[in-house]
């Protein structure tokens, strides 16, 4: 799906997958949404656990990762003459200047990295001009995204629905997605200034998504598979919805779920992001001939629920759940 999604995008905007080169190694849009990733964790532990935990985790794990996590932290070290917690800075903030400000991101990243090689440019300048106007077509976007409406496709007037409100943010899940959109750009970019530490600090003021959990080895034929108690659950305070489970002698088992970032409530509804998951189970499978979609527990909950309810294939058995 992930591989998908990414040639659906190049088809898109095949410009934001433009290539270039930065001392003789080519670089894409892969390298620097994985140094994105890195330079946020490593600032993440500099955060909580202070230098010593992010230079040492940089030295023994991105350092001898693959070229694709490691090349461009490891050009800014050395531009940085070693100093990690500088470099990692540095990259934090030349990734999402790149990323976010422009169409084509890879060679925006390749020429600020060549004038910050040659002293061209510093990035507290290059820092300061981006937070000026980080999104310049904001309002455009935000005037499409609020104006799209389901509409009646015989008649074209716009649906009114009257329904649970979980199901009424799934119609307007364009218009959710864009509120939390819009709830970065005011508060990590504009309010904390993009700095991580702020990020660290608040994320639980900040739109976060469901985490959808299962076992690692979601489609291993053994049978015996990394699973957690509903009780352990509902222990450790944090909100969670349950997709697929079972019952033993310790109690209630779950296989599958949703959970919440840790004191955060998700900017979707559960139940939203379930009706999605199995909608696109469906699709996967009745147009795709695609079984497998995301771990065996969800999957074979949601092939039960489209054979019994949606197909009508077999009745369910009386008093059992008819929803996900």
């Amino acid at each position: 799906m992930l591989l998908d999604a990414d040639a659906d995008l190049y088809d898109r905007h095949p410009e934001s997958e433009a290539r270039s080169f930065i001392d003789g190694d080519e670089v894409t849009l892969d390298h620097l949404l994985e140094a994105s990733a890195t330079a946020t964790e490593l600032l993440h532990l500099y955060a909580v656990h202070g230098q010593e935990a992010m230079e040492v985790y940089y030295r023994k794990a991105v350092s001898k990762a693959d070229e694709l996590y490691h090349l461009l932290a490891n050009k800014f070290v050395t531009l940085h003459g070693g100093d990690i917690t500088s470099s990692v800075s540095a990259l934090y903030w030349a990734v999402a200047i790149s990323l976010y400000g422009s169409n084509t991101p890879v060679q925006s990243f390749a020429s600020l990295f060549s004038d910050l090689q040659t002293g061209q440019a510093t990035i507290q300048s290059e820092i300061k001009a981006w937070l000026l106007d980080p999104f310049p077509a904001e309002g455009e976007l935000e005037r499409a995204v609020l104006s799209e409406r389901l509409q009646d496709l015989e008649r074209g007037d716009p649906i009114h629905f009257e329904m649970e409100l979980a199901m009424e943010e799934l119609a307007h899940l364009n218009h959710t997605l864009y509120r939390a959109r819009r709830t970065l750009i005011e508060l990590y970019i504009k309010q904390f200034g993009y700095r991580a530490s702020e990020y660290v600090e608040h994320l639980h003021e900040l739109p976060t998504p469901p985490i959808l959990f299962y076992p690692v080895e979601a489609y291993n034929p053994s049978t015996i598979a990394p699973a957690i108690l509903e009780a352990d659950l509902k222990n450790s305070a944090i909100d969670y919805f349950l997709i697929a489970g079972y019952d033993d002698e310790r109690g209630r088992v779950a296989l599958a779920g949703l959970r919440a970032v840790p004191l955060t409530r998700p900017c979707v509804r559960f139940e939203v992001v379930d009706t999605i998951l199995f909608a696109n189970f469906c699709y996967g499978y009745l147009f795709q001939g695609r079984e497998q979609c995301y771990s065996r527990g969800v999957d074979e909950r949601y092939l039960r629920i489209l054979k019994n309810i949606v197909l009508d294939d077999s009745p369910l058995e009386p008093g059992s759940d008819k929803t996900t």
